[in-house]
């Protein structure tokens, strides 16, 4: 080894060492500094004089980290591409999903469309076959009638049990009448049957106007045309103006009353008139038409109620509260009438009595406003 090492000799132009490396080690020279004298040399020089070639500047550590950068590049890439890819299916698909429910919804609205159709014809149909069995006296009633014969005799029965008491306690506020409760019970009962006088009357006059207007016979033409007029009455009823039966019926009340001259300035009253007139007219032009009775004078509890001032043990009426409302077309009753029955008041000797039967009470010879009334 000394015998080596003391052949060898230093080059003094070439530096013995090399820098550092950029992995922190140090290059291995392709010539070492220490050269042998000869070439026969010991083998452990020749050892020496093995080059080992190295990339100048990386190593397989510095290599590492910038693959994994470059895969976990491609990562991402690929995991938004998968991304970019499903949203686009997704739109795609509820874009489909809208559509289909557009044309389902247009097939829905197509169908109600039809079976409002189908609906309405089949009323048509109903109405026509009912109008048909109530012209052979079937009860039926039309559903397109905006005032059927059911809600007509509702409004009959409310005129007693509601509009009726409202006008009681308006004319209570009257001075001159304040006291007068038989009389205020005949004004509103006399009301009525004003009404139903005056409406059938007017529907009368109007039928037969328009028949002698057209010259109407027996034909099959000139019935058909009856039912038509017939119909329109009836289905027209809430239009018609039935202020000429009100006017006619006030001036009747305050020709009769004419002491009595606050009466024309009571609204309740004036309001409770024309509601009797507006019902009376619905009822009198249904075919067959509604009428009121007050005539019988033998209590039936069929068609009559007891006021509560009767005389429960008595049969004999005295006096209708209200009318009874009968069906035309088989002559039931469909509102009950309110009476007062008194055994004792018929008891009374003829020889002892001016009474005498006019319509609805026996009353005296009228120089009283009551008895004036009952004589309209």
């Amino acid at each position: 080894m000394s015998t080596a090492l003391s052949c060898m000799y230093f080059d003094k132009s070439k530096s013995p060492l090399q820098p550092l490396g950029l992995n922190g080690r140090n290059r291995i020279l392709t010539k070492s500094p220490i050269s042998p004298p000869s070439s026969s040399s010991s083998p452990i020089v020749q050892h020496q004089q093995q080059v080992v070639n190295l990339p100048p500047s990386t190593s397989l550590q510095s290599l590492t980290p910038i693959t994994s950068n470059i895969t976990d590049s491609h990562r991402i890439e690929n995991v938004q591409q998968q991304i970019t890819n499903y949203d686009y299916d997704e739109k795609e698909r509820l874009k489909n999903d809208l559509i289909q429910l557009k044309n389902e919804l247009q097939k829905s609205k197509e169908t109600i469309v039809r079976l409002q159709k189908s609906e309405e014809q089949m009323r048509e149909r109903l109405a026509e076959q009912a109008q048909r069995q109530l012209e052979k006296g079937g009860k039926f009633e039309d559903l397109n009638q905006i005032s059927r014969p059911t809600e007509l005799i509702r409004s009959y029965s409310s005129l007693y049990s509601q509009a009726r008491i409202d006008a009681l306690d308006a004319l209570d506020n009257i001075r001159e009448m304040s006291e007068a409760d038989d009389l205020k019970s005949k004004l509103l009962f006399s009301v009525v049957v004003l009404a139903f006088r005056h409406a059938q009357t007017q529907a009368k006059d109007i039928r037969n106007k328009i028949k002698q207007i057209l010259q109407l016979s027996n034909d099959k033409s000139s019935i058909v045309l009856e039912e038509t007029i017939e119909k329109y009455l009836r289905t027209t009823i809430q239009k018609y103006d039935v202020g000429k039966i009100t006017s006619e019926v006030e001036n009747q009340l305050w020709t009769t009353l004419y002491d009595y001259p606050k009466l024309k300035s009571c609204n309740e009253l004036l309001k409770y008139i024309y509601s009797a007139c507006r019902t009376a007219w619905g009822l009198v032009n249904q075919s067959p038409p509604y009428y009121i009775e007050f005539q019988t004078i033998k209590y039936d509890k069929q068609i009559h109620e007891r006021f509560h001032t009767s005389d429960n043990e008595s049969d004999a009426i005295i006096e209708y509260v209200w009318p009874c409302l009968i069906d035309g077309r088989d002559r039931s009753c469909v509102a009950k009438g309110v009476v007062i029955t008194d055994e004792q008041y018929l008891s009374i000797p003829k020889n002892q009595s001016s009474y005498q039967s006019v319509g609805y009470r026996r009353v005296r010879r009228h120089s009283k406003p009551t008895d004036r009334l009952i004589c309209i």
